[in-house]
């Protein structure tokens, strides 16, 4: 006999964050215009997120993954993280995705370059140019190297 397989379904665990006392006599941070905002965001970045608040790059990563890049980029995690981002995290985060999505990987450097004006690393850069060359995007390839030997000959 043949049955068809189904998971279980477990009920989620509630995650308290503080103690009750401690919210009671707080002041409420909630306005009207954030009520509106997405629960599936908040209560996706809110799983990731509160696995290991130390661990940016895995949070970055399990957070575009589970988002998406526009959406995980554009929300307040990210704002908040992008600018105590270092060249050695950036670099964990680039290679983490090269593995698992090769066009993130670029578009999440073309970001943090253009946006943000983030400068980035040769590990990182040259990351990045083995992708392109991979993806046979050869034109997009030899401006990103052009730019990076002419940043190189400044320094």
């Amino acid at each position: 006999m043949l049955c068809k397989w189904r998971p279980l379904q477990f009920p989620q665990k509630s995650h308290i964050v503080a103690s009750l006392s401690s919210l009671i006599f707080t002041k409420p941070s909630v306005s009207v215009a954030k009520l509106d905002a997405d629960p599936l965001t908040t209560a996706t970045a809110t799983t990731f997120i509160s696995s290991n608040p130390s661990d940016t790059v895995h949070n970055i990563l399990a957070g575009l993954k589970e988002l998406g890049f526009r959406r995980f980029l554009g929300g307040h995690y990210f704002r908040g993280v992008v600018s105590m981002l270092n060249q050695c995290q950036v670099d964990k985060i680039i290679d983490g995705l090269r593995l698992e999505s090769p066009d993130l990987a670029v578009a999440f450097f073309h970001c943090l370059r253009d946006e943000y004006g983030f400068q980035h690393s040769r590990f990182s850069r040259l990351v990045v140019c083995h992708v392109l060359a991979g993806k046979r995007r050869f034109r997009d390839l030899r401006l990103l190297l052009k730019k990076m030997l002419q940043e190189e000959d400044f320094m």
